[in-house]
């Protein structure tokens, strides 16, 4: 058995790989493209994941912000906006939709 985490991203990724529906962490690292040993890291706490962050709130649909500890809760109807586009396109709408929300703060 793993050991449990403090790190609240690493609770986040685990919860949010769950309500996936992918049973295991193997299960989600190979459908990410990420290698198992990394990925269970991340879901362990040991590393950070910013980098893949995106991708694995697309792939999980659950929002960027809250994977990495923001507020809010695991779900986002822009999710289901996003479910027919290329898991490409949906990174790229995402990070279009941060851009712009960055302007709007300044």
């Amino acid at each position: 058995m793993r050991p449990m985490t403090n790190s609240i991203p690493a609770k986040r990724l685990r919860m949010a790989r769950e309500r996936a529906g992918f049973k295991t962490a193997s299960e989600a690292a190979r459908a990410l493209g990420v290698p198992v040993s990394t990925y269970i890291c991340y879901e362990d706490g040991l590393r950070g994941f910013h980098r893949h962050a995106r991708k694995f709130a697309v792939r999980f649909k659950v929002p960027f912000n809250w994977l990495l500890g923001g507020p809010g809760e695991p779900t986002d109807i822009s999710a289901d906006l996003l479910a027919d586009l290329s898991p490409e396109a949906q990174v790229a709408a995402l990070a279009y939709i941060e851009f712009l929300k960055s302007k709007e703060r300044k």
